[in-house]
């Protein structure tokens, strides 16, 4: 019983267990499902979360690509904007460069107009100028008061001209320069070269006899005089293709009404040189040669002198009566009236034949002309016509007979009893110089129309004609040394010291080494160690200056080489030969074709350019930069050349009155300086193709060589004669000398500020000693 209790107890344990065993199974089961369903559950969480993470990427990715768009966008801008910026900034500073070069040039007009009556204040307005722009202009206004300020004095070009024992009684320059006509009592008129010092025409006396007055035409061809037979004739010189001498004197208008011989003490042709003025007693009668037309009007004194304007429009006359009147050349009817004094009786004492009013216009074109006027007993007076004021007059004590303006305006001579030769500063007439070469009284003077070419003629009563020259030494040149022979080559070193090549006319030679023959052409190399020459056979010799030999020798063309320039690299040399030529009515050779060439310093090949027509190619210069060369030429001509396609590069340069000799471009290139034989030197603006100021004068003999300094503001000048010249060409430098022309503790004042800079702040120079 106890076992089947106990199997009993067995079965139900074994029945619990498995049902335990069932449960635990379900459980795991159930669990096993549980847990499915919550991975399940996890992974669908997981996954949304993911999906969830992937669209904030996607936004994240799209803001930030937006943010970057947006930057990018601002970046773009903010480029814009500073490109913007600058191009503005640029423009700005472009208008206000354009505003400074126009207001420099509109203040250097302005100095320009008050230089002959307040040339202080012209000097203030060009030192304005400068200081607003470098502008040509400025500079142009600062060199011309310098010159305007010069003193003159005369020296004597050549010894009194005899006049076969007869008094000259009128003298005439012609607008060529070179011929000084006059005429004699004994109806004599000679024309004289005076560069060749000879006689070029001569017509002897006539029955026309003796010569009153005469004037050349503008065109420096005919020769206007009055004789003593009442009639006005004409002599016309002939042309290079004519045979030498004068023709047969013309008269104009032949059948007018004679006048009695002292009755046409003045003749003038107009600026035009289509009429010609003169007085005839009480009359004056103007002949329009082109028209063949005769005006006239009558006054209540005899006409003592006549006198056209530069323009053209006016006419000047001195009455015997102590007047001055100015008549409208239209009509001849009075503009002006000016009574100097009492009428003046004329001196029985003296030539019946003599002026006792001579009137002259300032030659220079403005809007204040000024007319001088001189006469009996001795008073000269400084007249504005167009504010008809008097300027300035001066009581000499003596009598007056003869009054010329120079071709500047700033200087009038005088001539009279006391046989001298005066010069006054104009307009205030102070006393500058006089010269005594007459022994009895001056009755005739006149200067060459010439700007820069400063001669003065005299006639006197002493049997002879004067010929002087009114040199101006320029405060803006030194004369550094006199050599003894001609300086043909100048070189500069860094530090500014020139060094001179000197050819010694008594030895033939150059330093040590002596010359076979003597050179056409020179040329010296920018280090100054080779001088290139030129010779009569078209060899070229390069010589070695430190060893004194030469080293190298070439045959480059087959006729003499007029010019040699140095190109800038130095193995090539510019050439100039002629090609064609022949001889004028005078025998004198003519160059009808020149070439320029270009040796190679190597092969010692020459290259042609295309063919240049010239009259002698006398000098060469390279630019130094462009490669451009200028060329002068006996034409008084300068050209710029392209040496590449053997064009013009620009306009043809004519100021001279004689032929170039030399020629040198300033190290920038902006610059070029030219020499005569006309003793002149000229500033060249490259970029405006004009002069900077006049002509510079006052040079002993021909300019032979030129070379700037390094820095451009020197140039040093070398003579046919030895001189050697230092000039001053530092704008800053013409600043200080202007402020001391306008003189100690003259400076614009607020009222002149306020009308030539009234946009400016107040803020003028020269407030302090230069």
């Amino acid at each position: 019983m106890f076992s089947a209790v106990n199997a009993n107890q067995g079965l139900e344990v074994s029945n619990k267990q498995l049902a335990l065993s069932n449960l635990t199974q379900v459980a795991a089961v159930a669990t096993s499902q549980a847990n499915a369903q919550a991975a399940e559950a996890a992974q669908k969480d997981a996954q949304a979360a993911y999906l969830e993470a992937v669209d904030q990427r996607s936004t994240a990715v799209a803001a930030q690509a937006t943010a970057q768009a947006a930057f990018q966008e601002a970046v773009d801008q903010r480029t814009i904007a500073e490109a913007a910026k600058v191009t503005a900034q640029a423009n700005y500073e472009e208008a206000q460069r354009q505003s400074e070069i126009a207001l420099s040039r509109q203040l250097a007009v302005q100095a320009q107009g008050y230089q002959r009556n307040q040339p202080d204040l012209a000097a203030l307005l060009a030192i304005e100028a400068y200081r607003s722009a470098d502008t040509f202009e400025a500079r142009d206004a600062l060199l011309t008061n310098l010159q305007q300020k010069v003193a003159g004095t005369l020296q004597e070009l050549a010894p009194p001209i005899p006049a076969d024992r007869n008094d000259i009684s009128a003298v005439s320059l012609s607008s060529d320069g070179q011929h000084l006509a006059y005429g004699t009592t004994g109806g004599v008129i000679v024309i004289w070269n005076y560069r060749d010092q000879q006689v070029s025409f001569k017509k002897d006396s006539d029955e026309a006899g003796r010569i009153i007055t005469l004037d050349w035409n503008p065109d420096g061809q005919r020769l206007a005089y009055a004789a003593g037979d009442g009639r006005i004739y004409m002599l016309k010189l002939p042309s290079s293709t004519e045979q030498a001498g004068l023709s047969s004197p013309e008269e104009l208008f032949p059948g007018r009404q004679r006048v009695p011989i002292w009755r046409i003490p003045d003749l003038s042709y107009s600026p035009d040189g289509n009429r010609l003025a003169f007085g005839a007693g009480t009359d004056v009668v103007v002949l329009d040669t082109s028209r063949q037309t005769e005006s006239r009007y009558t006054f209540g004194a005899t006409i003592e002198s006549v006198d056209w304007s530069p323009d053209g429009i006016w006419l000047a006359l001195g009455l015997a009566d102590n007047t001055v009147r100015v008549l409208k050349a239209v009509t001849l009817e009075t503009s002006f009236l000016y009574r100097a004094g009492p009428t003046i009786t004329r001196s029985k004492a003296f030539s019946p034949w003599q002026r006792q009013m001579s009137v002259a216009w300032s030659p220079i074109n403005s809007d204040s002309p000024l007319l001088a006027m001189a006469g009996q007993p001795g008073k000269i007076v400084v007249l504005d016509v167009s504010q008809g004021k008097l300027v300035a007059e001066e009581d000499t004590k003596q009598e007056i007979y003869s009054l010329a303006f120079a071709s500047d305006g700033g200087v009038i001579a005088t001539g009279g009893i006391d046989s001298l030769v005066k010069l006054w500063r104009v307009p205030d007439l102070e006393p500058i110089d006089e010269i005594s070469k007459h022994n009895r009284m001056v009755v005739d003077l006149d200067f060459s129309p010439i700007l820069g070419n400063a001669l003065v003629a005299s006639a006197s009563y002493d049997n002879s004609a004067g010929l002087f020259q009114l040199a101006q030494p320029s405060p803006l040149a030194e004369e550094l040394s006199k050599e003894s022979g001609s300086i043909i080559g100048l070189s500069i070193s860094p530090d500014g010291s020139p060094q001179t090549v000197v050819l010694d006319s008594k030895s033939n030679g150059i330093g040590s080494y002596a010359l076979k023959e003597e050179p056409i052409s020179y040329a010296l190399n920018n280090s100054g160690a080779l001088l290139a020459l030129g010779f009569a056979d078209g060899r070229i010799e390069i010589l070695d200056l430190d060893t004194g030999t030469p080293a190298s020798t070439f045959q480059a063309v087959p006729n003499p080489v007029l010019a040699l320039a140095w190109n800038p690299d130095e193995r090539t040399i510019a050439l100039s030969y002629c090609t064609e030529q022949s001889q004028n009515f005078a025998q004198q050779t003519l160059c009808d074709q020149n070439e320029i060439g270009f040796l190679d310093i190597q092969s010692g090949v020459v290259t042609n350019m295309p063919q240049v027509y010239d009259n002698y190619l006398r000098t060469l210069a390279y630019a130094p930069q462009a490669g451009l060369l200028a060329s002068g030429s006996d034409d008084r001509s300068i050209q710029i050349w392209d040496p590449v396609s053997g064009s013009r590069a620009g306009v043809s340069l004519v100021s001279h009155q004689a032929g170039i000799t030399s020629l040198v471009f300033s190290p920038d290139g902006r610059l070029l300086a030219s020499g005569g034989s006309d003793q002149t030197l000229i500033l060249w603006d490259t970029q405006a193709n004009a002069p900077i100021g006049e002509p510079l004068t006052g040079f002993s003999d021909k300019i032979t060589s030129l070379a700037f300094s390094p820095d451009g503001l020197a140039l040093y000048t070398g003579l046919s004669d030895g001189t050697l010249l230092r000039w001053d060409f530092d704008p800053n430098s013409w600043v200080a000398r202007n402020c001391a022309l306008a003189g100690e503790g003259r400076y614009l004042s607020e009222a002149e500020w306020a009308q030539f800079l009234p946009s400016m702040n107040y803020n003028p120079s020269c407030t302090q000693s230069p």
